[in-house]
């Protein structure tokens, strides 16, 4: 999901002025840009911790702890603007 969030966010102006010029500017009507803007960073910190703590190369027994300290802080404040 990331990935596909990123994507549209990096694209979103050349997506918009396609669709609109095509008369399909309803499409993206559900695609908030500063929505995106929020919920990408936010995102991006779980696709890392993710990423490092499935490791089968190396031992990960001592990271959940330091991503719980790295992830706690962006849960709170994408709680603080709602």
């Amino acid at each position: 999901m990331f990935y596909l969030l990123e994507s549209v966010l990096s694209n979103y102006t050349e997506v918009l002025h396609i669709l609109t010029t095509r008369g399909e500017g309803y499409r993206m009507a559900a695609g908030d840009k500063p929505l995106l803007e929020t919920i990408v960073p936010f995102l991006q910190v779980f696709k890392v911790a993710s990423l490092e703590l499935e490791t089968t190369a190396k031992p990960a027994l001592h990271l959940p702890l330091p991503w719980f300290y790295k992830i706690h802080p962006a849960a709170l404040h994408t709680r603080q603007l709602h």
